[in-house]
């Protein structure tokens, strides 16, 4: 099964880190989802999936685990359409008997994130589609002092 090289893009300010990642067992999506060319940022993302899921289905290494996480911090609407097709095909190896797990993590404040997941979750009901919390990223009395100052309560403390 290491006959596929690995794939790492590095995050910019409008992409997100890609890991993928065979010998190391890291199959990771994480950041922002904005480029200016989704569909040039994706393809080769696509592409090693699609050569991935050859060489799988070719070996029939079936116990293999393909732990698949999603990191993603934003998305624009053009690269949720990548999101399900990268879930399309992950989805195929679960239907051929592979053993894959999607991890979508999420920061517990951000709603928008969960209800992505669990839309991609309803699509693809197979998979053991994992919600985590990220953990607290905020700091929690600046929030509290910012929401405060929004409602116009300022406390004599602040």
């Amino acid at each position: 099964m290491n006959m596929i090289n690995k794939l790492i893009i590095d995050k910019t300010n409008t992409t997100p880190e890609v890991i993928l990642d065979p010998e190391n067992k890291i199959y990771k999506i994480s950041g922002e989802s904005r480029p200016s060319d989704v569909r040039e940022f994706y393809d080769q993302i696509i592409s090693w999936l699609s050569d991935f899921h050859w060489e799988l289905t070719n070996s029939k290494d079936l116990n293999e685990p393909i732990n698949f996480s999603f990191h993603l911090e934003y998305f624009n609407s053009s690269s949720s359409k990548m999101i399900l097709d990268i879930s399309k095909i992950l989805s195929s190896l679960k239907l051929n008997g592979f053993n894959v797990t999607i991890n979508w993590c999420y920061d517990n404040e951000d709603i928008d994130m969960l209800d992505a997941g669990k839309e991609i979750k309803r699509g693809f009901f197979d998979f053991n589609l994992t919600l985590e919390q990220l953990g607290d990223f905020v700091d929690r009395e600046g929030l509290d002092f910012f929401r405060r100052e929004k409602e116009g309560q300022r406390s004599e403390a602040d």
